[in-house]
């Protein structure tokens, strides 16, 4: 595995991002920022470094060439011998004729090579956190949580609270409160556990607990018209003659009719003039309204709860990591996609095979969705199939009712479901969605692609 040394400079008069693999423990970095002017050295793995097309102007990139990886353990050797030595020599010669000589010797010698190797342990890095606000909670019951009595804003390890596996109560660092309880998105109640309180740095566990009952809505009209009718006539042929009519006609008519109107879904997005500030998150949020629970299923939308579009409502919407392109009336244009830098790259490597999809109205199976889709090469080839040769494919429970962008779709029915279908395009008859990148997951979709 080859590694580089890179020096980015950046030359324009905004922040920019990039991303790249680390060198020495292989870790990914995303959305690293370099300041107006600002440079930094980056070891990385060879072909991971990835920029936005839109940056790559702003940014210089010397490549140093070749670095070896560094390694984590130093073995610093020092060594200490100290040897002193004593000989200290008595010599004694008395005047008698004997010469008695005395010569002790002492010779002591000391050598210590004590040898040290601390090893550094690469520490690891926390996943990306993903902001997910209004979400319906209660606290102590799953069932209750369908009737939203309130919303929290809560983190999780993935774009959606659909595709998540992880919660968090703050946006990086330990939980400074405790996630758990049950949540609802789109009908589906999540449960989450307390296996991470407060204090805690690994997350939640995320699990499906169960739909939430739907209950049709009554529109009573009475209608109630009473006219009871009493004409006397008495008659007497002598010469008065009285002809007393009464005629009493009360007419009663409640009509108590209620109509239900659809409350409009509020979306809380970034806007951005292009594509890249809406993924970036530069601007503070908006609330924008859609007719549609689920963001990517709109194809109008609205900057009031009622009424008119009242602004110019043209640029560029991110929620939850999903892009939607409005023109000024709030027209989606070009369909709805996920932001390049959290989702796998799509290959323009078509492959025509038809492979299941999802349906326009899903049956839900314990465990997993069923659809029926065509599929092609081309959105258009996809919108025809439908009609022609259709094919069946699923999702999970977890994703809800879709297809929906970063939803992973299956050829194999389960609990869960097995076998991503292959990359192109999938219709409904309606909408069009594209799956990329080789791992089954919807990455971008058009809800009125084949009108």
């Amino acid at each position: 595995m080859a590694c580089s040394k890179y020096t980015l400079t950046n030359t324009g008069s905004t922040l920019v991002n990039f991303n790249y693999r680390r060198c020495d423990d292989s870790l990914w970095e995303y959305q690293v920022e370099l300041n107006p002017s600002q440079s930094k050295n980056i070891w990385l793995i060879d072909n991971t470094y990835s920029i936005a097309s839109s940056f790559k102007n702003s940014v210089s990139l010397i490549n140093q060439g070749v670095f070896p990886l560094v390694s984590a353990t130093q073995t610093p050797t020092p060594t200490n011998t100290p040897t002193p030595t004593q000989t200290p020599t008595q010599t004694q010669t008395p005047t008698n004729t004997g010469t008695p000589t005395q010569t002790p010797t002492q010779t002591s010698t000391q050598t210590g090579t004590p040898t040290q190797t601390p090893t550094q342990t690469p520490t690891p890095t926390e996943p990306v956190r993903y902001i997910q606000t209004n979400i319906c909670h209660d606290e102590s019951d799953g069932a209750d949580a369908c009737d939203c009595p309130q919303t929290a804003t809560v983190w999780t390890n993935a774009p959606t609270l659909s595709g998540s596996t992880l919660m968090f109560s703050d946006m990086n660092g330990a939980n400074t409160g405790n996630p758990q309880g049950w949540y609802v998105e789109n009908g589906v109640i999540y449960e989450v556990s307390i296996d991470c309180g407060p204090g805690c740095t690994t997350g939640s566990t995320i699990s499906v607990f169960g739909l939430c009952a739907v209950t049709p809505t009554p529109t009573p009209t009475q209608t109630q018209t009473e006219t009871p009718t009493n004409t006397p006539t008495p008659t007497n042929t002598e010469t008065p003659t009285q002809t007393p009519t009464n005629t009493e006609t009360p007419t009663q008519t409640p009509t108590p009719t209620q109509t239900p109107t659809q409350a409009r879904n509020s979306f809380v997005v970034y806007s951005g003039v292009t594509y890249d500030d809406a993924c970036g998150q530069y601007n503070s949020t908006v609330t924008i309204y859609g007719e549609e629970s689920l963001f990517d299923n709109n194809t109008v939308f609205y900057n009031e709860l009622i009424g008119p579009v009242t602004i110019d409502m043209s640029g560029y919407y991110n929620y939850s990591q999903i892009v939607v392109q409005l023109d000024s009336n709030g027209n989606e244009t070009g369909g709805f996609s996920a932001c390049v830098t959290l989702t796998p790259t799509p290959t323009n490597t078509q492959t025509p095979t038809m492979t299941p999809t999802q349906t326009t109205t899903p049956t839900a199976t314990f465990g997993y969705y069923t659809y029926t889709l065509g599929s092609g090469a081309t959105g258009n080839d996809s919108c025809i199939a439908f009609s022609g040769s259709p094919n069946t494919v699923y999702g999970s429970v977890a994703g809800g009712i879709g297809p929906n962008v970063g939803e992973t779709l299956y050829q194999t029915s389960g609990n869960p479901p097995t076998d991503t279908v292959g990359d192109g395009y999938y219709s409904n008859g309606t909408a069009w969605f594209l799956v990329s990148g080789g791992s089954g997951v919807v990455t971008s979709s058009d809800p009125n692609g084949c009108l």
